[in-house]
């Protein structure tokens, strides 16, 4: 179980990129969510079940490491980016603008986003990245709505 666990917590290895691997996770996660964009209920079933294990899985490793978020666990960011693209067009510019304003809110966290990080039992580790999603996903709604991207 605790390879299982490690396997989805660093996105299969992803997480132990040198070099920004939450980003670099985020990044690979973007075909997965834009191939499944159009069946909605398909959409909310996978990021269901990526929230879920995210957080059974992440939990395993942060209790394992004795590391309340270890930066290798990058499940979150693929949740994160999933709630930015929830209800998202299929348009590359879209998709690009969220990720990036997702990265630069998931990286530069708000203050009360910084605070949900100290819950424990992987939800901490999970719900910040969730948070920052939720956040794009308002601003794009309203960037999309108005004709912007």
């Amino acid at each position: 179980m605790k390879k299982f666990s490690y396997t989805i917590a660093t996105f299969f290895y992803i997480g132990r990129f040198p070099f920004g691997p939450g980003t670099l996770a985020s990044f690979i996660s973007l075909p997965i969510f834009y191939l499944i964009l159009k069946k909605i209920l398909l959409y909310i079933i996978l990021l269901t079940v990526i929230i879920i294990v995210g957080v059974l899985s992440s939990r395993s490793v942060a209790m394992e490491s004795k590391d309340n978020d270890p930066s290798y666990v990058v499940i979150d960011e693929v949740a994160g980016m999933g709630v930015s693209l929830l209800f998202a067009p299929q348009n590359i510019l879209y998709i690009a603008v969220a990720f990036i304003l997702f990265r630069i809110l998931d990286i530069f966290k708000l203050p009360f986003i910084k605070k949900v990080e100290h819950i424990g039992n992987g939800i901490g580790i999970m719900l910040d990245d969730i948070l920052s999603g939720a956040i794009t996903l308002i601003i794009m709604v309203i960037v999309h709505r108005f004709g912007i991207v």
